[in-house]
């Protein structure tokens, strides 16, 4: 496992704040969020979002409104920072608190390989520069002694209590709890408009594709319930199934919009609950498109 250190620089104040944090590659991009708003103090009341290249990172609640489309991707709590396949000097920028606007600068200076047996240790200030995000007033009221370097004793012994509060208060009401594929490429650069008759054809077609589906999932519940193991273990592993089983497309859409219509898609193969050749009624535009992704992910 590696440790990634990251420089966190707030950029939309006149006041210096600066954090720099270590943090396992393993730790999620929510976990890196609730890191930067546990290292500056700050209340954790308001969304954030975490963006990566072209591709944006954010929890989705009741009554929201959605963002972008194609490269949003609605819970960073299922996303490690390893997936993101970093490298030393790239940076990600993270928003929070809509209305104040504030904005960090998160950039990866160093990868490192943890040291045997130091795993608890992490997240880690090892670095910082002003006393906290000032919410409320905006830096107005800060004196002298707000704007200088912190001391890490003490922020670092706050650090993993107040992240787990952050936890809880942002992951206790996720709508999406679905993890899709990461994907950076240049065919997603190139904004796709799927058509009417695309669109309907793939609303009615998705109920007979999940119907089958379905069927084949319970078949594995079937072979299950027959083994011969105890009716107690066969009782939690059905339901650990059930579980991972409507996350999938394939069971259950969570966002049936058409602008989320060719990731679905992409999800369907993937889950092996279509094939390619199960779009031959779409149009030619949308069959290219989706096979240059599925060769793409090959």
């Amino acid at each position: 496992m590696q440790v990634y250190t990251f420089k966190i620089l707030l950029i939309s104040s006149q006041i210096e704040l600066v954090r720099e944090i270590e943090i396992l590659s393993n730790a999620t991009v929510a976990h890196l969020g609730y890191s930067v708003l546990a290292s500056v103090d700050a209340s954790g009341s308001h969304l954030f979002n975490i963006q990566n290249k072209g591709s944006r990172f954010e929890f989705i609640y009741d009554n929201m409104d959605i963002f972008d489309t194609n490269k949003c991707y609605y819970n960073p709590a299922l996303y490690t920072l390893e997936e993101l396949d970093l490298s030393v000097n790239d940076e990600l920028s993270m928003e929070y608190d809509y209305g104040a606007y504030f904005q960090f600068n998160i950039k990866l200076i160093s990868i490192s390989e943890m040291k045997k047996g130091t795993h608890s240790h992490y997240p880690y200030i090892i670095k910082g520069i002003g006393k906290k995000l000032d919410e409320e007033n905006h830096f107005e009221d800060l004196t002298d002694e707000d704007k200088k370097e912190i001391r890490l004793d003490a922020y670092n012994y706050l650090l993993k209590g107040d992240i787990r509060e952050l936890k809880g208060g942002y992951e206790q009401h996720i709508v999406n709890n679905k993890k899709t594929k990461l994907i950076f490429n240049d065919i997603l650069e190139q904004k796709y408009e799927v058509n009417e008759k695309d669109w309907k054809l793939f609303r009615n077609k998705l109920i007979d594709w999940q119907e089958n589906f379905i069927e084949k999932t319970i078949e594995k519940y079937k072979e299950l319930l027959n083994k011969n193991i105890k009716a107690s273990k066969k009782f939690w592993e059905l339901d650990k199934l059930i579980k991972k089983d409507k996350k999938q497309s394939g069971i259950m859409v969570y966002d049936i919009r058409r602008s989320n219509m060719v990731n679905e898609i992409i999800e369907l193969i993937q889950e092996k609950a279509i094939k390619v050749d199960d779009l031959e009624e779409f149009s030619d535009e949308l069959k290219i498109y989706i096979n240059n992704i599925v060769r793409y992910l090959k």
